[in-house]
């Protein structure tokens, strides 16, 4: 009988042996891939638990410095005004703050415990405000508020509604920083209820969200973004205020000298009047 050249049964075993075995091994590998990617990322959390986990982390903080980029919209009839300008912050926990300012508006803002200041350079002139009173002259609007860290320890408080959006990663301290985006919708404050100033036709309205990037493991806020809508009484129209603001290095309980929350008016600098500055807001109600 003649011979053929078919391979018997074992050589064509081979082949199937090895495809199965490359099979098993590529399997277990884009399994164990899978693993790895899902415990390096983690899973996406209850907005109002990231908000917690940021509020113990604030509440925990003796210090925080950082530079950061702020932008400022501001939108509404016979107002329209864009602001850029980077800064640089230390703030403690005892409600300390220093912030200068430089671009569009240059500025220093110091709350040394017992006063607010604020420092122009360029017309070498500077306010001193008490800090029981500062909020009544729309300080927070274009400041960063002197109880930062205070805020932030609060963020799960009075909580509307908050939502989860997305994730983003930023660059800050040189390196990228994964966040989760959580959007958040606070109940109105009390003093949006209270009465109008004499002559008006009654209360301010105020609605907007906030937008926060919280890093994934550390929980430090690196991006915050307000809008916000005000109605005046008697307006016809809302003023609507956007404000971002971005840290490109942030560093936390590292010490800050306390000469960093002096300040001494530079020579030749002369006082000005909050009230020309800035419109005042109604005086607090008394009980």
């Amino acid at each position: 009988m003649p011979r053929t050249n078919l391979p018997d049964n074992d050589s064509r075993r081979v082949p199937l042996r090895l495809a199965r075995i490359a099979g098993q091994v590529i399997g277990a590998f884009l399994l164990a891939t899978a693993l790895t990617l899902a415990q390096a990322a983690p899973a996406q959390p209850e907005a109002l638990d990231l908000l917690k986990n940021v509020a113990e982390t604030y509440r925990a903080m003796n210090t925080l410095r950082g530079d950061a980029n702020m932008a400022m919209q501001m939108h509404g009839p016979n107002l329209e005004q864009n602001i850029e300008m980077p800064i640089t912050l230390s703030i403690n926990a005892q409600g300390k703050m220093r912030m200068e300012s430089k671009g569009d508006v240059s500025m220093v803002t110091v709350a040394d415990g017992l006063t607010l200041w604020v420092y122009m350079p360029l017309l070498n002139r500077y306010m001193k405000i008490p800090l029981g009173q500062a909020g009544a002259y729309g300080q927070t609007e274009f400041a960063i508020p002197r109880d930062f860290l205070s805020r932030f320890s609060k963020l799960a408080e009075n909580v509307k509604e908050a939502t989860v959006v997305g994730s983003e990663t930023l660059n800050a301290n040189g390196v990228d920083v994964s966040c989760w985006i959580v959007s958040v919708e606070y109940e109105p404050p009390a003093s949006d209820e209270s009465a109008a100033p004499s002559g008006a036709a009654g209360p301010s309205k105020r609605s907007g969200t906030t937008k926060l990037w919280v890093e994934k493991t550390h929980y430090l806020v690196y991006r915050q973004s307000s809008d916000v809508k005000s109605t005046g009484p008697g307006a016809s129209a809302a003023r609507e205020l956007k404000n971002t603001l971005t840290f490109t290095c942030l560093t936390v309980d590292e010490p800050i000298p306390d000469e960093t929350f002096v300040f001494k008016p530079p020579e030749g600098a002369t006082e000005m009047d909050p009230s020309s500055f800035m419109p005042q807001g109604p005086a607090p109600k008394k009980d």
